[in-house]
């Protein structure tokens, strides 16, 4: 099993590997379009410390993203080493591990924004398996980073977590922040980066509610900002856009509903909202 689902990725250490088969199946489409039924098989010899302690109903199928691996879904056969997921649109690379539980670190969603003259930066957790602790970066052009804080992982290995973090001292005009985690063996993992622009923007909030979504359908909540027109980026792990316009606010407190494309597949999707110098960015999950 590797972070990035290639032969010569970088590979799950010894705590990663306990809930998970440690193997990849890669499988391409030659022909068709239709959806897919896929069973994939494995040795016992392979299977983590703790797998064999896994119901049927707990062992699913995930796909890898490059920088990430899906929620692992479906049902499995512990009696003959095997998992089944029905209706997969997409061939890739596939791993095996329990339901619910992403197979390694993955960030929630990420924002900063202005109290006073502080700056202060959230961010949010699925998973923190072998996760140390967390780096506070800053950048006055997005490239080049300085840490200025660190935060203790809060360790449970299948739980999120929220985080904040106060920059006291904020840059004047654009700031850009990231937070990377360390793991216990030096691996580390980058959110991605966030822009504050230090003129007097109003300290706003942004929530997506479900989330996950269910039905293809979520609605924002926006608190904070002045009105006016501000861009909404949805795109998928590969960076193809699934919405991209435009939303109007009316006032400092709104709400917005959003549909998304009926042929959105499931997994996890990027959120971006910009406008009047503030990038807000989450992590939206289709289920």
């Amino acid at each position: 099993m590797t972070k990035n689902g290639l032969p010569n990725g970088t590979a799950f250490n010894t705590s990663e590997k306990a809930g998970l088969v440690d193997a990849v199946w890669t499988l391409e489409r030659m022909t068709g379009v239709s959806l897919v039924l896929m069973t994939l098989n494995w040795p016992q010899a392979l299977e983590g410390s703790s797998f064999s302690n896994f119901n049927n109903m707990d062992i699913g199928i995930s796909l890898n993203h490059i920088t990430y691996w899906d929620m692992p879904i479906g049902t499995g056969n512990q009696s003959a080493n095997t998992a089944t997921l029905s209706s997969v649109p997409t061939l890739g690379a596939f791993g095996v591990g329990k339901v619910g539980i992403p197979l390694a670190l993955k960030f929630g969603g990420i924002s900063v924004n202005k109290t006073g003259t502080i700056a202060k930066i959230k961010w949010n957790t699925l998973t923190e398996i072998d996760v140390r602790k967390f780096a506070i970066e800053r950048s006055v052009n997005g490239i080049d980073f300085i840490v200025i804080g660190e935060q203790t992982s809060l360790a449970d290995p299948y739980a999120g977590y929220n985080y904040e973090f106060a920059d006291i001292s904020p840059l004047g005009g654009n700031s850009f922040y990231r937070i990377r985690a360390v793991n216990n063996d030096g691996r580390v993992d980058l959110s991605s980066i966030i822009r504050l622009s230090n003129s007097g923007a109003a300290d706003a909030v942004l929530s997506i509610y479900p989330n996950p979504s269910t039905n293809k359908q979520f609605n924002l909540q926006i608190e904070g900002l002045k009105a006016g027109r501000y861009q909404l980026l949805i795109t998928d792990p590969s960076g193809r856009p699934i919405i991209n316009n435009w939303v109007q606010l009316e006032d400092s407190f709104s709400g917005q509903q959003v549909q998304l494309p009926s042929g959105t597949a499931k997994g996890s999707y990027i959120l971006k909202l910009s406008g009047a110098g503030i990038v807000f960015t989450k992590i939206l999950v289709v289920i």
